[in-house]
């Protein structure tokens, strides 16, 4: 059996839902940045479109990846960065005026309504307009003839539960914006600021759209318990099972040496594909508490199998002394990061029915 990753696409459609019954009438954005963190975004975007409102990519290039493959619902470039390639069903950000003119020359040359999202800065300091250049931006905005600002938001750049004083200091700046636009503009307009944590914890952030990436993926930073459910595994194969006698070493660098006679089994995957690699630098007292009580890295027949030694490019030796496994058999494999696994690993989709 090949290396994959088993998308369990019920189980996001289950998210969004629970989510969604949090956040009412607000629209909701699928966040499908970096292939979908990791779960394949054309093929997820495709499966859960019917349930979502809105997608919001990292790139130009990822938004018209989706536009190609059949994605009918707006896609926003939630970075402020865009060419000549925008087109209807794109939604670009904008935060200074160049971009704006830009934008509008662009759209009046395709002889189409653009819209557009203005991100305002109010404290994460990655992108935005500065606060104090918002009335000059409306200014240069109310000069242009093809382009509309549907919408405006920004980003919280720490979770409420964790730093509730700089979260509220953003969220009275973004308030101060909204109140501002609102007196100078009469439409409708879309307001967003809320992340999965934000949706969940600081329930006033919700406005008009909330972004949702980490909540859809069962991934959540907040101690609320609202039901999210796990949405991949990751399943490889014993590729064979042999027998090392009491005091041999087991796998590089001689770290693994037998205290008993034992059973271990050859698995198809390893460093190259993405097992034992963490997405950030584990802490002191992190890593003295993997190292006695380390977590699970291998299930076969429902049973916590150890890992021997290090892992190697492309298997992994582990101590099946207690259980009966055989070559083929299914293992799965709890790694630390979706993101940590090559995207050469085939995604396979377990689709509603």
């Amino acid at each position: 059996m090949n290396s994959f990753v088993e998308v369990n696409v019920p189980n996001v459609i289950h998210n969004i839902q629970s989510v969604r019954k949090l956040s009412g009438d607000a629209l909701f954005m699928a966040i499908v940045k970096s292939n979908a963190y990791g779960l394949g975004m054309v093929e997820l975007s495709l499966q859960i479109q019917s349930f979502v409102d809105r997608f919001g990519v990292n790139s130009m290039d990822e938004a018209i990846q989706l536009i190609h493959s059949g994605i009918t619902k707006p896609v926003h470039i939630l970075s402020p960065y865009f060419d000549d390639r925008v087109r209807e069903g794109i939604i670009p950000t904008i935060d200074n005026i160049a971009d704006l003119h830009r934008y509008d020359s662009i759209c009046e040359n395709k002889r189409y309504e653009g819209r557009f999202h203005l991100k305002i800065n109010t404290g994460m300091n990655r992108f935005g307009l500065e606060i104090e250049q918002l009335d000059d931006f409306i200014e240069a905005l109310q000069r242009c003839d093809h382009i509309t600002m549907e919408g405006v938001f920004s980003h919280f750049g720490s979770t409420y539960g964790n730093h509730r004083s700089f979260t509220k200091k953003q969220w009275d700046k973004f308030m101060f914006c909204k109140k501002r636009i609102s007196m100078i503009y009469n439409q409708p307009m879309i307001f967003h600021i809320a992340n999965s944590a934000a949706c969940i914890d600081f329930p006033q952030s919700r406005l008009d759209m909330v972004r949702i990436g980490n909540a859809m993926y069962g991934f959540l930073s907040s101690k609320a318990n609202i039901g999210l459910l796990p949405t991949f595994l990751v399943k490889t194969s014993v590729m064979s099972v042999r027998f090392v006698n009491k005091g041999e070493y087991v796998g590089y660098g001689c770290t693994f040496k037998a205290k008993q006679n034992m059973w271990i089994a050859v698995i198809a995957f390893g460093v190259y594909d993405g097992f034992g690699l963490t997405r950030t630098r584990k802490s002191f007292l992190r890593e003295i508490y993997l190292r006695f009580f380390p977590r699970p890295k291998l299930l076969i027949q429902k049973q916590h199998i150890k890992t021997l030694g290090n892992p190697s490019m492309t298997y992994i030796l582990a101590d099946v002394t207690s259980i009966n496994a055989k070559p083929g058999e299914e293992v799965i494999l709890k790694v630390d990061s979706i993101l940590s696994l090559k995207e050469t690993i085939k995604r396979k989709y377990v689709i509603p029915t």
